[in-house]
C-alpha cells in the first residue's frame, strides 16, 4: 500500500467518522451549532453530517481504486485534492441556506 493510498483512505475514514459524530452525538452537535448564526439547527447538522459521510464514501472509493490500479496514483491523488476543495466550496455555499 502506497502512502497516497493510505492518506486518501485515512482522510476518507475521518470524514465518515466525523459525519457520524455530527449526526448522532449530541455533544458534537452542540459544539457545531454553538456560536453560529444558524436558524434551522437540526437541518444544518443533518446536512453537514450527510455531506461528510458522502464525501468520505467517495474518498474510500478513490482510495480503493488507487490501491488496485497502480498506474494511476497521481490521477487519483489529483481527483481527491480537487474533490476536497470542491466539497469545501460546495458545502459553504449550500450551508448558506441554513443561516
Amino acid at each position: 500500500m502506497t502512502g497516497s493510498t493510505l492518506i486518501i483512505l485515512l482522510a476518507s475514514l475521518w470524514f465518515i467518522i466525523f459525519g457520524l459524530l455530527i449526526t448522532y452525538n449530541k455533544k458534537v452537535r452542540e459544539i457545531l451549532v454553538t456560536g453560529s448564526r444558524v436558524t434551522n439547527k437540526e437541518a444544518y447538522v443533518k446536512f453537514n453530517g450527510i455531506f461528510n459521510i458522502i464525501l468520505g464514501i467517495l474518498g474510500l472509493v478513490l482510495g480503493i481504486l488507487d490501491y488496485f490500479i497502480k498506474g494511476y496514483t497521481l490521477v487519483f491523488v489529483v481527483i481527491f485534492i480537487v474533490m476536497m476543495f470542491s466539497a469545501s466550496l460546495l458545502q459553504s455555499l449550500s450551508a448558506k441556506k441554513y443561516k
